[in-house]
């Protein structure tokens, strides 16, 4: 637990006042716009430390890469949840809004993984993942709605979701899958 209670007291003192905000912008109706928030809240977090070259003095700490990646997307995500439920509570618990609700539960895996992708290779913790978001949104018009990681419209969209959060984890954490020769 110490080394969670070390990484959020890192976000939450550099981050503190755009995390307090965006807990109230994600209580807005529409799914669109909270993934939108997620994209506000995910980007300042690991990515943007990765972006600027902070990464590496947070490792020196006894934490290890993978902690690190989960501990940073739980210090983002549980503002947004904990704001997701208390607007689900003032709303009676209707059900219609639950189900956007899950939507937008599923996609923040991913967009917290394409930012951390974004950032580490393309250097944009911002507007790569942007794009993506944005693309995405466009082809949910058509069938790739079923599997759209961000529109949520079917559970494979789900699966693709937390699928590309765990690929990215592995990546992230720099996990060899298969030994070889190293040249």
């Amino acid at each position: 637990m110490r080394r969670f209670e070390f990484v959020l007291r890192k976000v939450y003192r550099q981050n503190g006042v755009r995390i307090f905000l965006m807990f109230f912008a994600f209580m807005l109706p529409t799914h669109s716009w909270r993934v939108f928030v997620e994209l506000l809240v995910f980007s300042g977090l690991l990515p943007r430390d990765i972006a600027h070259g902070d990464e590496e003095t947070t490792l020196q700490f006894p934490i290890t890469r993978w902690q690190l990646f989960l501990y940073e997307f739980l210090s983002g995500a549980i503002p947004l949840f904990v704001s997701g439920m208390f607007t689900l509570a003032l709303r009676n618990g209707n059900w219609w809004y639950f189900e956007e609700l899950g939507k937008s539960f599923l996609s923040m895996p991913y967009v917290y993984s394409l930012c951390v992708l974004s950032s580490r290779y393309l250097k944009s913790h911002f507007i790569f993942p942007l794009v993506f978001i944005v693309l995405d949104s466009i082809f949910c018009k058509t069938a790739w709605l079923y599997v759209s990681p961000v529109c949520q419209g079917s559970f494979v969209s789900a699966i693709v979701s937390l699928g590309v959060f765990t690929l990215t984890a592995l990546i992230y954490s720099e996990v060899r899958l298969f030994k070889g020769v190293e040249g």
